[in-house]
């Protein structure tokens, strides 16, 4: 298999930092880009789709989740390897998922807001483990795997 030579991420670069710093060592590339428009969308992946050897990441971001149907379309249509960070990607057609469970994020809020309201103050409150990740894989059509 051949490895892949660059990574696409859409959002925010300053989001993306870490990651970009990582790769500069690996002689890897990371594009970031920044779609403001649904016609922003089409262009960027149109483009990546030119350039052989690429990936795309898709962070949940509101933007990007409201137009998720038209990147999972043009990701399908264009043969992009793609990874998304909420499981509803990868239910509605995209390839795989990789992110928090957002209902245990939303259990772990409560535990700490009910910590606070008995007392305890913020600063005190020790760190609970982070939300459970989910990993979802798939297949056109098939729900494959769901970690």
């Amino acid at each position: 298999m051949k490895r892949r030579e660059f990574i696409t991420v859409l959002g925010s670069a300053a989001i993306w930092s870490p990651l970009i710093a990582r790769a500069q060592p690996s002689k890897r590339r990371i594009v970031v880009l920044m779609p403001e428009r649904e016609d922003d969308i089409e262009t960027a992946m149109t483009k990546l789709a030119r350039e052989p050897g690429g990936g795309l990441i898709v962070p949940p971001d509101g933007f990007l989740i409201n137009h998720r149907k038209l990147i999972i379309e043009l990701a399908a249509r264009d043969r992009l390897p793609a990874i998304y960070g909420l499981a509803s990607f990868a239910v509605q057609g995209g390839l795989a998922s990789y992110g928090v469970k957002l209902t245990a994020q939303f259990s772990q809020a409560a535990v700490y807001v009910d910590r606070i309201l008995r007392g305890e103050k913020p600063a005190g409150v020790a760190k609970l483990a982070s939300a459970l990740a989910r990993l979802t894989l798939t297949h056109p059509g098939h729900l494959f795997l769901q970690i």
